[in-house]
């Protein structure tokens, strides 16, 4: 990243007389992609002292723009309170643009905010470099990389009260979606502005990664053990089937590749190990961190964060009941010895020694003819309903629990399960 001191300031003003006289940038005056832009704007027909469009678009169309980018305005808005308060009282103003530089959002020093509205630092604006020259903001996202433009290397003589430092934002899938910005008096640069700025930037991007995979495993990796959890931690969603999604930008750098190389990978050709590691890893030791080495020997850390849909799936099982089948027929409720010869309190203890509960599954209205309850008590059992309609299975009946006995009945043997349990 490029330095400026007083020297920077006097250099680009005479780099940006001289093109006004010869109507190209000046060779190795300036930096190359301040001569770049510069080139952009003749190409855009732009003139130096032409007075750019500083009115904003009408509220109903900003608020359509808002919706369509209300996701990066959620995770960007409490990065930009807290970069703020950072550059209080520097005469500066935070911004947030989506991919055309038009401003969503934006902040600013009180003192600063008159000066702001004359060069339009608000709401509405768009400061693409086909709009505005070359800036920050317009620069930064055509050619997606951090910028700095200070003073007069902004290509519009208007524009040359400010020092800006931008840096593009990307979304999950790794596509530029905005642009995070901090404008101020030129005056007024301060040099850690735009480490401040890359910083709240990478954090927005971890942001909108972390919550952009709800139904997929995202890894929280680093070389560094102490590293994960930091800012600088890389990113990585993998596919519950093994493929690889996607990769923050220090993730791609850790592993050595671009994203469209990593999705030519699965989690198994990556790190040699199967993603059914990763599930293993998110059930025993969820906020643990998994040794992982890749499969050209670069070695990392990670923890396993499960989307919603997967972690519900791998909560632990605190219940297990034995379903139908387990008696010997439906009114009598004693246990199948060929299938539970030891019993069901052998399977109760089996269940509890895994500590889960016991659970039996008992329908006590229902009686098979066969039973030794029907048998035995045929007065007791019911088959149609008023209108004469078969409302169980041809050999199940009704118990009528109204039937003299029978409550006593129902009773000892719920004892008897709970005795059993």
């Amino acid at each position: 990243m490029r330095q400026l001191d007083g020297d920077s300031f006097a250099t680009a003003r005479t780099a940006h007389k001289l093109m006004r006289d010869d109507g190209t940038p000046p060779a190795g005056v300036v930096d190359s992609l301040v001569a770049s832009s510069w080139e952009r704007c003749r190409a855009f027909g732009l003139g130096e002292d032409a007075r750019p469009n500083y009115d904003p678009l009408p509220h109903d169309i900003l608020d359509t723009e808002r919706e369509a980018n209300r996701r990066l305005i959620q995770h960007a808005r409490p990065v930009m309170e807290a970069l703020r308060e950072k550059i209080v009282n520097t005469e500066s103003m935070v911004v947030l643009t989506d991919i055309q530089g038009l401003i969503l959002h934006s902040l600013g020093d009180d003192d600063f905010l008159e000066r702001a509205e004359k060069v339009a630092l608000r709401p509405g604006v768009v400061w693409s470099e086909a709009c505005k020259g070359t800036n920050a903001v317009g620069t930064a996202l055509t050619e997606e990389a951090p910028v700095i433009i200070h003073g007069p290397e902004h290509f519009l003589t208007a524009n040359h009260i400010l020092t800006c430092s931008a840096v593009p934002i990307a979304d999950h899938l790794g596509k530029t979606v905005g642009c995070l910005d901090v404008s101020g008096d030129w005056r007024s640069y301060q040099r850690h502005t735009m480490a401040l700025v890359h910083m709240s930037g990478q954090l927005i991007e971890n942001h909108l990664f972390e919550t952009g995979f709800p139904d997929a495993i995202v890894l929280r990796l680093h070389g560094s053990p102490e590293a994960v959890g930091t800012l600088c931690q890389g990113m990585v969603a993998v596919a519950p089937e093994g493929g690889m999604l996607s990769a923050n930008r220090s993730a791609l750098y850790m592993l050595g590749m671009g994203l469209p190389g990593l999705r030519c990978h699965t989690f198994l050709s990556l790190f040699g190990q199967p993603v059914s590691t990763l599930f293993d890893q998110a059930r025993r030791e969820p906020d643990g961190l998994l040794p992982l080495v890749t499969f050209n020997g670069n070695r990392v850390f990670a923890q396993v964060a499960l989307g919603n849909r997967l972690r519900k799936a791998c909560q632990p099982m605190i219940h297990m009941a034995i379903d139908d089948g387990w008696q010997l027929a439906l009114g009598d409720w004693d246990p199948n010895p060929e299938r539970f010869p030891k019993g069901m309190k052998a399977v109760a203890d089996a269940i509890h020694a895994k500590n889960m509960t016991a659970g039996l599954w008992v329908a006590p209205f229902k009686v098979n003819v066969d039973s030794a309850l029907a048998k035995a008590h045929p007065e007791w059992l019911r088959m149609p309903n008023e209108i004469g309609k078969q409302v169980v299975g041809e050999k199940d009946r009704i118990l009528d629990i109204t039937a003299p006995g029978k409550t006593i009945t129902i009773k000892a043997k719920a004892v008897e399960f709970m005795r059993e349990e």
